[in-house]
């Protein structure tokens, strides 16, 4: 069996939510992997040469023999809708004839994790065992005019087309559950090598100063202003931020702030695990409001303190006691050290249905 995977997100950036069930699918009955990179949904910015040329990502982990990746070539035009099928055409074939002859004589399952108009392109074109949507973002909301109308058009076409689809939170589910012929409410996890790693290590306790600390992407969903106020609110004590800036601009930051840039998968537990606290600063947006970050549950798995803006899934956390709020950290006391749901467990039993299709 063959998992022909069409990521929202890179191999070579923070792992996420993809790379886990790539992860967890190779344990679980697939033999092999096609991972396809995404493509762009939105027109260019001006700001996107300036994330390339500092080359803000970091590496999530090393890539399994068994997993192909294709990375094509498109011109990013995707708004325009047939115009870009036209241009693109000799590249979407090229992605279409890897992916057959690969495939060929085999078994296999499609899981779209970004709407696109190549993802239509391969329902169009290719018989696949199964077909699955895995819905992870509230994606419209990344972009803002037509690049936002396109990928409601697109993400519209594919989850009434699909036979399966996944949503990674609540608020997702209730959205879009009904456009589609199965739904499933798959949360995110921790990585169980991940929190093995957690447990091993010894926190350095012997200092006197506390550590405020970020791990994970810096966009536009980033809430400075509660940052800063935390900084402010606290300057005998640190915070640190690390992670890939997509920021064109920062603020004036506090001394007690640092930025430190991505670091790789292997070396987070040792990093979260110097924090006393782990945050989880952003804004309360249509865009938030469906996500449920993998950060919360890494920081589980580290034993920390966890203090958080009220959005998506992390609203019901802070009001059952289970995470501070910004507001009230100061007197907020953490639960007992559990181990978090983990990716196997959320992934393993689905997967086990699509190797069986």
């Amino acid at each position: 069996m063959i998992l022909v995977y069409l990521s929202p997100v890179r191999w070579d950036s923070i792992a996420q939510r993809p790379h886990f069930f790539v992860k967890t699918a190779l344990n679980s009955g697939f033999k092999s992997v096609i991972w396809i990179e995404p493509t762009a949904s939105r027109l260019p910015k001006l700001a996107d040469l300036n994330t390339k040329v500092r080359s803000v990502e970091a590496k999530s982990f090393e890539k399994p023999d068994n997993v192909h990746i294709i990375n094509s070539h498109f011109l990013p035009i995707e708004p325009l809708g047939k115009i870009y099928d036209i241009v693109n055409c000799k590249a979407i074939e090229s992605v279409s004839d890897s992916v057959k002859k690969i495939i060929s004589g085999k078994r296999s399952v499609l899981v779209i994790g970004k709407p696109s108009r190549l993802a239509i392109s391969l329902l169009d074109n290719i018989s696949f065992d199964d077909t699955v949507f895995d819905v992870m973002d509230d994606y419209s909301h990344f972009s803002k005019g037509i690049s936002s109308k396109n990928i409601s058009r697109n993400f519209n076409s594919i989850i009434s087309r699909v036979n399966r689809s996944f949503f990674s939170s609540n608020n997702l589910m209730n959205k879009y559950g009904g456009l589609c012929d199965s739904s499933h409410l798959i949360l995110n996890a921790c990585d169980q090598e991940f929190y093995q790693r957690c447990l091993m290590i010894k926190k350095d306790n012997d200092r006197d100063h506390r550590v405020f600390g970020y791990v994970g992407s810096i966009a536009q969903w980033f809430d400075w202003d509660v940052i800063i106020k935390l900084a402010l609110d606290n300057p005998q004590d640190k915070v640190v931020l690390i992670g890939p800036n997509y920021e064109v601009s920062i603020p004036n930051l506090p001394a007690n702030i640092e930025l430190k840039k991505a670091v790789s998968h292997d070396k987070i537990p040792e990093i979260m695990s110097s924090f006393d606290y782990g945050l989880i600063p952003f804004k309360i947006n249509e865009l938030t409001q469906s996500v449920d970050p993998v950060k919360y549950y890494e920081y589980l798995a580290c034993g920390l303190t966890i203090i958080s803006t009220r959005f998506g899934e992390m609203t019901s956390r802070i009001e059952k006691g289970e995470v501070s709020d910004f507001d009230n950290y100061v007197n907020f006391k953490s639960p007992l050290r559990s181990s978090p749901p983990q990716w196997h467990e959320r992934f393993s039993s689905i997967i086990e249905e699509l190797t069986h299709v």
